[in-house]
């Protein structure tokens, strides 16, 4: 895997870029004026080289790993922690279970703001260091411009719901066409701050089947520019650029 990053930084350079972390790109989105974070791949090539051939103990991507891989933790354990009270809520308030459902069947259009305004609001507040209210009024404004906010607490919002309903719940009675939609997993928070870093992209190419619903959940209804597609997709579709001499 390592070999094909490399080989396609060499064939691409500095079309190939890496982006900034969450909170580096949710604090650009909300600069005045706004502006894209991403690094170059050209002081990782001597480290790719490195991981390719041995082990890379010792590198910078080495190091990066690590931090990756603490903050993966972090966020499994905020997964864990509202498991056990979302499920107790879904279980002894008859409304949620109802509300929840009401929520998937309507087109999202017009309510998805609404729905997921207090995740983006906690984002607004604590990376942009902006008024949570004043923020969330700007951004429902302008959603355009704020697509790494919203997209991150579109996902968030759905993992919540999927944390919320019982597992012998979800294939049945009015949730029963949401099942693989509602599928939850320990790494769906995670999964909300990686995809949208892409949130300004055309697609992801991903082997999550749940992730992939999730977005086309999404895409369908006009709320997130990003869509998802598997890897035997995308080499089937694929075309060779025509590049014009003139």
């Amino acid at each position: 895997m390592l070999g094909v990053v490399l080989n396609l930084y060499r064939e691409l350079r500095d079309r190939f870029l890496l982006t900034g972390t969450f909170q580096e790109t949710i604090k650009a989105e909300w600069s005045d004026p706004p502006h894209n974070v991403s690094r170059s791949f050209s002081a990782f090539e001597s480290d790719l080289v490195a991981c390719s051939r041995t082990n890379g103990r010792g590198t910078f991507i080495d190091e990066l790993g690590e931090d990756f891989r603490a903050w993966r933790i972090d966020r499994r354990l905020e997964y864990e922690e509202h498991n056990e009270d979302l499920t107790r809520a879904f279980m002894e308030r008859e409304e949620l279970p109802r509300s929840i459902a009401l929520v998937l069947e309507r087109p999202w259009t017009t309510e998805a703001y609404d729905v997921s305004d207090d995740i983006a609001g906690q984002v607004i507040e604590r990376f942009a260091e902006r008024d949570r209210e004043e923020g969330v009024q700007k951004a429902k404004a302008n959603p355009e411009a704020y697509r790494t906010t919203w997209t991150h607490a579109f996902l968030y919002r759905l993992a919540q719901f999927a944390q919320t309903i019982p597992t012998e719940q979800r294939a049945k009675g009015r949730f029963g066409r949401y099942a693989k939609l509602m599928k939850g997993h320990r790494n769906d928070f995670i999964d909300a701050e990686l995809v949208s870093l892409g949130s300004r992209c055309g697609f992801l190419i991903t082997q999550d089947g749940d992730l992939r619903e999730r977005l086309d959940y999404l895409f369908n209804r006009g709320i997130v520019r990003i869509q998802a597609f598997d890897f035997d997709f995308i080499e089937g579709a694929w075309t060779e650029p025509v590049v014009r001499e003139d």
